[in-house]
C-alpha cells in the first residue's frame, strides 16, 4: 500500500491522502466546531468506504466511522479485530452528500467523537470494498 500526502493550508486542519494509488482522493478537515469532513472525489467503485479510528473502548474493541459513499451512508462500527466488525449504527449524526461527477462530502458530528479525538495528531484511514460480512482492511497513519 503507498501513501501520497498532500498538506493543505487552510484556517483549520486539513489533509490529503491518495491510499492504493487510485486517482480517488480524500480531504480531510475540521471545521471551527470539530466537525470532521470527508471530501471524496472520483470514487468509482460503487461499494467503496472509507473508515476512520475515532477511539479504542475500555472493552479493548476499536470504534471506527465509515463512509459508504454511493450507498449515501455513514456508519459507526465496533471492531474487535478486522475481520470481526460489529455495524452497530446505521445512521450516527453524519451525512453523505453527492457533489457530481462521483465526489461526495461526508460529514460527522464533533458530537460522535470523545474529546481526545480532537487533540489526535493522526488518523488511522482505511479504504476498501464495503461487502457482508463487513471485513476492515488495515489502514494508514496520516499525520
Amino acid at each position: 500500500m503507498s501513501l501520497n500526502l498532500i498538506l493543505v493550508a487552510l484556517p483549520m486542519l486539513a489533509f490529503a491522502i491518495h491510499i492504493d494509488c487510485s486517482e480517488e482522493s480524500t480531504f480531510f478537515y475540521f471545521d471551527n466546531e470539530y466537525n470532521l469532513f470527508l471530501s471524496v472525489q472520483n470514487v468509482t467503485e460503487v461499494n467503496r468506504y472509507i473508515a476512520f479510528k475515532v477511539d479504542t473502548n475500555a472493552d479493548e474493541t476499536t470504534k471506527y466511522m465509515i463512509c459508504v459513499q454511493h450507498h449515501m451512508q455513514c456508519l459507526q462500527a465496533n471492531v474487535e479485530t478486522p475481520d470481526k466488525v460489529v455495524i452497530n449504527k446505521k445512521k450516527p449524526s453524519g451525512q453523505v452528500r453527492y457533489l457530481g461527477k462521483n465526489n461526495f462530502l461526508c460529514s460527522f458530528a464533533s458530537s460522535d467523537f470523545p474529546n481526545i479525538f480532537q487533540k489526535k495528531k493522526q488518523l488511522l484511514v482505511s479504504k476498501g470494498v464495503y461487502q457482508e460480512p463487513f471485513v476492515l482492511i488495515k489502514g494508514v497513519n496520516v499525520p
